[in-house]
């Protein structure tokens, strides 16, 4: 049955960004410092995402720490322009998967709508953040849409539902690294706004967690076990080139490209 497409009135001010990983992939740069303080243009990436963030309006940023967590907090602690910090460790950052890094950030925090966010993207104009922030529909995914063939194993699949219905209501009806390619309509980026209303069954649902669970799960996975509850999620398409992730050398330098063509 096609959504009526709930709409929510939010003022969305806190961000999750989580950045408790070991950024092994971009050793030996990571050797010495967490993946987010990598530099691209002489700017550490958690850096410039938190200045972009409070201009847009955020004014609560809690950061999941792991590897080189102090390192970090040390760090942050001297830099200006940035939202009120509040940092949450995860001493389980070599073991287990970002959903449980979610998880302490929510335990953390009061019950409000949030973005949360992979702290290793590199964003060039923040404008697509600030939508995603003032969209009013209950759970919204910033998304790459993408035709099938561009997918591939790795990339966070997104499935929505049928043509029938209009682009703007169409809920996400599936989402997983394993779904198959050709049955998808694009890749979810680590950007998503969390509401209010479903605040609390995702929390219950990740302190339900089983140990594989925690070990093996993206906090998306734990998305799409609420979809059947009645917890709505959309998209957000977003242009391509307007974002990058940085997970190796290579997407460092591809990052570093992207940015000399933004500026």
């Amino acid at each position: 049955m096609p959504s009526k497409l709930p709409i929510e009135t939010r003022n969305v001010e806190d961000v999750v960004l989580l950045v408790a990983g070991m950024g092994s992939r971009l050793r030996p740069l990571t050797n010495d410092r967490p993946k987010c303080l990598v530099e691209v243009a002489g700017t550490p990436l958690i850096v410039r995402l938190l200045r972009q963030l409070a201009s847009i309006g955020i004014k609560r940023a809690h950061l999941v720490t792991g590897y080189k967590g102090e390192m970090l907090k040390t760090f942050l602690n001297d830099v200006d322009g940035l939202p009120e910090l509040n940092f949450v460790h995860n001493d389980a950052y070599d073991s287990a998967n970002n959903a449980e890094s979610l998880r302490r950030a929510m335990l953390a925090m009061d019950r409000r709508p949030f973005l949360l966010c992979d702290g290793d993207i590199l964003v060039g104009d923040p404008g697509w953040l600030e939508d995603l922030i003032t969209d009013r529909r209950p759970n919204v995914l910033a998304v790459l849409l993408q035709l099938q063939s561009q997918l591939g194993e790795e990339e966070m699949k997104v499935q929505v539902e049928g043509v029938d219905v209009p682009w703007y209501a169409r809920r996400v009806t599936g989402l997983s690294k394993k779904l198959k390619p050709m049955a998808s309509h694009g890749e979810s980026i680590g950007a998503q706004v969390i509401g209010e209303h479903t605040f609390d069954a995702l929390l219950d649902r990740l302190n339900a967690m089983t140990d594989e669970e925690r070990e093996d799960c993206y906090y998306e996975d734990m998305f799409a076990t609420l979809f059947d509850d009645g917890h709505e999620f959309y998209t957000l398409a977003i242009r391509p080139g307007s974002w990058t992730e940085i997970d190796t050398v290579e997407d460092l330098h591809a990052a570093e490209e992207l940015y000399a063509n933004w500026v």
